[in-house]
């Protein structure tokens, strides 16, 4: 996971800066989140994205 914060950030900020304020999204870091041991099916899932978010496409989640 934490390979791939600045990707997380990028994108969140890139999604923020073209949504009206109400759908803003800033993330938030829970302390010694990069501690955690690799998730398989989270690292094929950013696999997946990776793509997508340089290609300036968006994609939506919802949690």
């Amino acid at each position: 996971m934490a390979g791939h914060r600045a990707v997380l950030e990028r994108a969140a900020r890139e999604f923020s800066r073209t949504v009206p304020s109400r759908f803003k999204r800033n993330p938030r870091w829970s302390p010694g989140l990069e501690e955690l041991l690799p998730d398989t099916w989270l690292e094929e899932f950013f696999a997946w994205l990776d793509p997508v978010v340089r290609s300036h496409r968006g994609l939506y989640l919802w949690f």
